[in-house]
């Protein structure tokens, strides 16, 4: 007895996260502490290459300062609860990125909110790249709403 194939059955897309890149940057000279590269008069970037466990992974964390996040009880709620919000809002990306090695997570802080990211070089700017976007293009569902606040 032979059946047609089911249609709802497929393999899953490629996940784009998965490195294919393990090589190791080799660094110019040992640095106790980080270098800042770059300043402006809204972001600082600093870097200080791994010369103790030789690994191809990277840590990038983000701060994003919101002048009233501390102003009041009220925008202290609302940072956590946009933090919450923006985590859920990202699940999707949470699985893929994670069976390829790689984090991430976002908190509320004092002074706004922060992006941190840890795994493989390789794929790390396509996951980054794809939280700004949604970052960019976040927008709350009332059934998400309902369940984060």
């Amino acid at each position: 007895m032979s059946s047609a194939p089911n249609e709802n059955l497929h393999l899953p897309a490629p996940n784009v996260f998965i490195p294919k890149d393990l090589s190791i940057k080799n660094a110019q000279e040992e640095v106790k502490f980080p270098v800042l590269l770059r300043k402006s008069s809204y972001s600082k970037l600093w870097y200080k290459p791994d010369t103790v466990f030789s690994t191809p992974k990277a840590y990038v964390k983000i701060d994003f300062n919101c002048p009233h996040a501390g102003n009041s009880p009220e925008t202290e709620v609302l940072g956590d609860l946009f933090a919450r919000l923006l985590l859920d809002y990202l699940n999707e990306y949470a699985y893929y990125a994670q069976v390829a090695g790689l984090l991430y997570g976002i908190s509320h802080t004092d002074s706004g909110f922060e992006v941190t990211l840890v795994g493989y070089n390789h794929k790390l700017r396509i996951l980054l790249e794809t939280i700004i976007d949604k970052i960019v293009k976040f927008e709350v569902k009332p059934d998400r709403f309902s369940v984060i606040k």
